[in-house]
């Protein structure tokens, strides 16, 4: 009997010394688009003014409409949930115009979009010219506006997507790999530490945090603390800085955590976009 308390006593005395281990994952990491708007997480509507003639309001929308595709697919999987509405053709626009159309619609970022075509000037060659407003209410109060012309054969649908896979990759996300690093413990329980890990490299963050989150009531202060950071780190994969900073200061609150404060930084930074 007393052979097998000291074997468990060994075990035990084994598993709490053990350290934890810094396993580094690599992601591809969403960044604001090159218009400089950050588009994930927030609501969109696009307004489109209507046409002069019943052709050119046809083309409005249809164009209004490829863009919103072009956009969706992007930031929402193709799920068509950014609202499409119409307004009066303005005489100019400010940013008091598009604030407006912000408490009109309830969307987060409001783009405005006038396009006209002209008379064709010859066979097959119709001008059309495009200007584009975008104002994010969760941004810098500012209106950012985008001009071009083309000319097209016909204003049809196709014409329209046409247009707007021209204009789109201006404000799709921009993918920057970056690294990140996680705690691990290389005892019992290796397996859930690394399965949390994988699911990380797979883009399910919510499993991760799921996984670690068995780990945070650990008697073991050391393990709920790095529980606790990769949780942290996990929130601010998923862009939820209020419970990444929460669980980080859980961390830092149990143990001296190693890697909290460049997380803390990355918190900081992203706060301030």
């Amino acid at each position: 009997m007393k052979s097998k308390l000291a074997f468990a006593a060994a075990i035990a005395a084994l598993v709490t010394a053990c350290s934890p281990e810094v396993y580094q994952v690599n992601l591809e990491v969403r960044q604001p688009s090159k218009s400089g708007l950050n588009l994930h997480g927030k609501s969109i509507g696009i307004v489109y003014e209507e046409g002069l003639t019943q052709d050119n309001a046809l083309f409005a929308a249809q164009t209004a409409s490829a863009f919103a595709r072009e956009l969706e697919s992007d930031y929402f999987g193709s799920k068509e949930v950014i609202g499409l509405y119409t307004v009066p053709a303005q005489d100019s626009v400010t940013v008091s115009t598009l604030r407006d159309l912000v408490m009109d619609t309830g969307e987060d970022v409001i783009f405005l979009m006038n396009s006209s075509a002209g008379e064709a000037v010859s066979e097959g060659i119709i001008p059309f010219k495009m200007e584009l407003y975008a104002y994010d209410s969760m941004g810098e109060d500012k209106l950012s506006s985008f001009h071009g012309q083309t000319t097209l054969k016909k204003l049809d649908q196709d014409s329209a997507d046409n247009i707007a896979k021209r204009i789109s990759p201006r404000f799709k996300s921009v993918w920057k790999p970056e690294s990140f690093r996680f705690y691990w413990f290389d005892d019992f329980y290796v397996e859930s530490w690394l399965d949390a890990i994988d699911k990380v490299h797979e883009g399910d963050f919510t499993t991760a945090i799921s996984i670690w989150e068995r780990f945070v009531k650990s008697k073991n202060r050391q393990k709920a603390a790095c529980a606790s950071y990769n949780i942290a780190m996990g929130f601010y994969l998923l862009g939820d800085m209020g419970l990444a900073t929460r669980w980080l200061d859980a961390a830092e609150g149990m143990e001296n955590v190693s890697l909290a404060p460049g997380l803390r930084k990355r918190i900081a930074s992203h706060l301030e976009k």
